[in-house]
């Protein structure tokens, strides 16, 4: 009797705390693991799936602007099903189990996740089911986004590139996703006709001012081209073209690189250097041509004296000799003082020009090969400079041996420019 009616004690007693939340400990741990999900059990018919992606701020269909976002854009993703993601993301629900590793939910364009981008708000909105992401680029997504955006064809594409759009677990792989044609923006138009008449105002200037001033020449307008100004020139409109470029598709700014500034850095250092020689070489022959002249003025003084000795009356013969003697040294002097002095002139002079190419390679009407090796190493990395810029979106980093080469060449060509006329 005692037994059943302490049995009926402990039902009623159930009974009764049940409803007021008092329940075992097993009872307690069910529950925390149920309040922590909201999401139904996962199957395929329910399974995380993007069924809509539109540019922060559109999201009216028939706006032009609402399938189309660029770098430094803010996108809605709406994921059906976003709270088994959100579930899978953090281990909880039916995935709370040792195995499970918490993960950021990432963005896929592509296929490929953009590393690093993170939900803008820092957790997705599972009740509305949507998901925000700041296109944005960094260092950990340099490769991905210069796949998506480097490269563009000329053509119909040349400002969006169609992509599908996707999110899921970093380091997993996309959800399903009926986004498959979201555009994303290349170039900005406005910026690039902005950009692009720029560029091209600076080329036509520097042509301009190289050929009818002393821009890109050793002295006036006529004078040569000056091989070491122009190469500074050219690594100046192509680091300048290229910064303007990237800009213009992944509006960053610090996007110099250590190569850029190096090449700049020869390209100055190399015309610094020639004017340098070329100063020192004109003060030395200044200085000797004033030598000349003295020494001529001189010379012609003392054979004036000399004339004047010889014809005086009653001067022995022995003593005529001797002054004539001393005359026809005095005038080889002289010669050799005039000669001097005719081809230091000639140097002093302006060298005229004689065309860009025959200007650049040669030294006086003779091409040399020190100044072909600068010019085609110039060209050949600038090539290469360019189409790192066009493929990757990022200026090159040349490794220490293709900057030293191109040091050696501008130090062969300095060095071999201190004998020149």
């Amino acid at each position: 009797m005692t037994s059943v009616t302490t049995r009926v004690a402990v039902g009623l007693s159930i009974l009764f705390l049940c409803p007021f939340g008092i329940v075992t400990a097993e009872g307690q741990a069910k529950a925390v693991v149920s309040s922590n999900s909201s999401c139904a059990t996962p199957t395929p018919q329910n399974a995380p799936t993007v069924a809509d992606v539109h540019k922060f701020g559109h999201p009216r269909e028939g706006d032009r602007d609402r399938t189309r976002a660029g770098i430094r854009d803010l996108i809605v993703v709406n994921v059906k099903g976003l709270c088994l993601l959100v579930d899978q993301a953090k281990c909880i629900g039916t995935h709370a189990n040792a195995s499970c590793k918490p993960q950021e939910i990432a963005l896929y364009l592509d296929g490929r996740e953009i590393k690093g981008l993170v939900p803008e708000s820092g957790a997705p909105r599972a009740d509305v089911e949507t998901v925000q992401f700041r296109l944005d680029r960094s260092d950990k997504s340099d490769a991905q986004w210069a796949d998506l955006l480097g490269n563009p064809k000329i053509g119909e594409r040349f400002f969006d590139r169609e992509v599908a759009v996707s999110v899921g677990l970093q380091n997993d792989g996309p959800i399903p996703t009926t986004v498959q044609k979201f555009n994303l923006i290349r170039i900005h138009k406005l910026r690039f006709w902005i950009c692009s008449a720029f560029l091209i105002l600076s080329v036509i200037a520097i042509v301009v001012f190289g050929r009818y001033s002393a821009l890109l020449r050793y002295a006036d307008k006529t004078s040569s081209f000056s091989l070491a100004r122009c190469q500074m020139a050219f690594w100046f409109v192509l680091v300048i073209g290229s910064f303007t470029y990237i800009w213009l598709i992944t509006g960053a700014v610090d996007i110099i690189t250590n190569t850029a500034l190096m090449l700049i850095g020869i390209g100055a250092g190399t015309a610094l250097g020639g004017k340098v020689i070329d100063r020192s070489k004109e003060q030395g022959m200044k200085t000797t041509l004033e030598n000349a002249k003295i020494e001529k003025e001189k010379l012609t003084k003392e054979l004036e004296n000399l004339d004047k000795r010889a014809r005086v009356q009653g001067v022995p013969e022995g003593e005529k000799l001797a002054l004539e003697r001393e005359k026809g040294q005095k005038e080889v002097a002289r010669d050799v003082a005039g000669t001097t002095e005719a081809e230091l002139d000639k140097k002093l002079a302006v060298a005229k020009s004689c065309g860009f190419w025959n200007d650049i390679l040669s030294d006086a009407g003779n091409i040399r090969f020190d100044r072909f090796q600068i010019v085609v190493w110039t060209v050949v990395l600038g090539f290469v400079f360019l189409n790192s810029v066009w493929a990757r979106l990022a200026m090159p980093e040349f490794d220490a041996t293709l900057l030293t080469l191109m040091g050696i060449s501008s130090g062969t060509y300095l060095g071999f420019k201190i004998p020149e006329r």
